[in-house]
């Protein structure tokens, strides 16, 4: 594979894994805490998704290799401290980068400073297993090797692998439908009868 090629595999591997595991966290803040409707949310998703194809997801991911070498995080052994440096991380992120999606997407200002708020408090939670999940896709892909996930699945022959890897980003999509299907704007309000047919 050219240089190119494998860059660009990178990326749609990096973004794909970023977007398969916060998508559905993310459907949930939007329709449950900062109030959003199941189609403003899913909006905001589409073009969220749209973003980090378009360049969004590398940016993320080679900040996040970045900032994991300036720190040395990466030549540690503790887990604890890979997590705590990709959760604040992506908090930082994931704030920065939800005000103009969630204004573009057709959100109030309250509900888009709400959204970009809890988009960081979620980024304290997620941020650590979006860095594994980062990790593990890369390694799934044949892109990087990962220690992270368990040895029996790095031993995988590369089909099996990609084929969890297809499992994992379906997954995903399920959960996010269902968000949506028990979202409390989901259920319609019954309309009131006609005067006409009232006792």
């Amino acid at each position: 594979m050219s240089n190119l090629g494998f860059i660009v595999k990178k990326h749609f591997v990096d973004a794909t894994a970023q977007i398969s595991f916060g998508t559905p966290f993310n459907g949930f803040m939007d329709t449950f805490v900062a109030g959003l409707s199941p189609s403003h949310s899913l909006r905001a998703r589409v073009m969220t998704a749209g973003f980090v194809y378009c360049g969004l997801g590398s940016l993320y991911s080679r900040g996040m290799d970045y900032s994991r070498k300036l720190f040395k995080f990466s030549q540690r052994k503790s887990e604890l401290i890979k997590h705590a440096h990709d959760a604040a991380y992506t908090a930082a992120f994931s704030f920065t980068f939800s005000l103009p999606i969630y204004y573009c997407s057709g959100a109030t200002s309250k509900q888009a400073l709400i959204g970009s708020a809890a988009a960081a408090g979620l980024g304290l939670f997620t941020g650590g297993p979006t860095g594994y999940t980062v990790d593990a896709y890369r390694d799934l892909a044949g892109i990087q090797a990962s220690e992270r996930i368990p040895s029996k699945v790095r031993e995988l022959q590369p089909r099996f692998k990609k084929g969890l890897l297809a499992l994992l980003t379906a997954s995903s999509l399920t959960a996010l439908g269902l968000v949506y299907h028990f979202s409390p704007h989901q259920k319609p309000q019954e309309a009131p009868l006609p005067s006409s047919l009232k006792l």
